[in-house]
């Protein structure tokens, strides 16, 4: 349940002051067969959304994330409480509140924003969300906030400092203009026109990303027999000698069915493109790595399949499966969650990951696989 405060205004306007968020614990652990060892680590997870409603059409919305992180993988990876004290906005809203030799104590302030609504245009100032994405897994559209979909317990997605300007011509169409500024003070400029033509929602995008590449894109939602279909195509090329330089492409196309009997299958095929991609030596790195749009994967294809069915009302079964075939490599996650109550759910995580890559230059590629084991309940409020 959330709470409400309503501070001094009438009964029939909407409520002034908000909270949202929720508790979760979550042990975890990773193994890595090459050197047989196990990593262990255990996260307390707090959110806080705070949301103001000073007048009419105005919201503002400050939202935290502050976790308490401890386990042995500090004492393997030296500076692994470092990469909790920064993120990649303009400004830094990331702070180590407490560091020790096996813990870290972070806070994040993910979403600072002031937005205005009006009767056919929205504005949105600070930090926040913009999803252009259209497919569930890789979105070559989605050049402001592209996410990583092994993150399944951050649910809500890095914030862009971004301006955001949305105009409503129509019942069925939009435009968009967007621009955000990051770490390296890079901006990325961009207009999307999204409008429906035969049932189907389409969407065109242009813009700068990063200030150094033109980026191009169409997206679209609809169905063919009962089935949905989606799909994303984005087009990338430097500005500086655009002439001699070559274009990155990447194209996602995904559908899912549901079966009367609450059977829910996914597919998704990602094709990338990308001449200047570089190889990595694990899928730990890649697992790791932050995501652009414009670099989506080491491997030209990608394939993912899931299937998710409620085995009772109350306990959902899912079970994933990705394929890298360049590398000879796979991703397996299955999972469970389990309703205890309206606001309390537990949940177990399995990821697994294996592929061949090349070390030493010169060498054979050798087979490296990893696994990570997740635990977690979590509280909503």
């Amino acid at each position: 349940m959330v709470p409400h405060f309503v501070l001094g205004q009438e009964a029939d306007s909407s409520r002034a002051f908000e909270v949202q968020g929720y508790f979760s614990e979550m042990p975890s652990a990773l193994v890595q067969r090459i050197h047989e060892q196990w990593l262990v680590e255990n996260e307390v997870h707090n959110r806080l959304n705070f949301f103001l409603y000073p007048l009419r059409g105005l919201k503002a919305s400050l939202q935290l994330r502050n976790r308490f992180i401890a386990g042995n993988y500090f004492d393997k990876v030296p500076s692994y409480a470092e990469s909790f004290g920064g993120d990649r906005g303009v400004a830094d809203l990331s702070f180590n509140i407490a560091t020790g030799k096996h813990y870290v104590c972070n806070t994040q302030v993910d979403r600072l924003y002031l937005e205005y609504s009006g009767a056919h245009v929205d504005i949105t100032a600070g930090r926040q969300r913009i999803n252009w994405a259209q497919t569930l897994v890789w979105n070559p559209n989605d050049i402001f906030n592209n996410y990583s979909f092994f993150d399944f317990d951050y649910i809500e997605k890095p914030g862009a400092d971004a301006l955001r300007i949305q105009f409503y011509p129509g019942a069925r169409s939009n435009i968009e203009l967007d621009a955000k500024v990051d770490s390296s003070k890079k901006a990325t400029l961009a207009g999307l026109v999204k409008m429906n033509l035969l049932n189907y929602d389409f969407q065109l995008l242009a813009g700068v990303l990063h200030g150094r590449d033109l980026t191009l894109g169409l997206g679209w939602s609809g169905s063919i027999g009962g089935a949905a279909f989606r799909g994303e195509a984005g087009y990338y090329r430097p500005l500086k000698h655009f002439a001699d330089s070559q274009a990155i492409v990447q194209l996602s196309l995904g559908s899912d069915y549901s079966f009367s009997n609450s059977l829910l299958l996914q597919a998704e095929v990602l094709y990338s493109y990308n001449p200047y991609r570089q190889n990595i030596g694990s899928l730990l790195l890649y697992y790791a790595a932050p995501l652009s749009a414009e670099n989506l994967s080491f491997t030209d294809w990608n394939l993912f399949v899931q299937a998710s069915y409620p085995i009772t009302p109350l306990l959902n079964s899912s079970l994933a499966l990705m394929s890298f075939p360049r590398v000879q490599g796979y991703y397996l996650g299955p999972s469970l969650s389990w309703s205890l109550a309206s606001n309390l759910s537990l949940s177990g995580v399995v990821q697994i990951f294996s592929g061949r890559f090349m070390g030493i230059p010169g060498n054979s590629a050798n087979r490296t696989t990893f696994s990570l084991s997740f635990l977690r309940l979590k509280f909503s409020f």
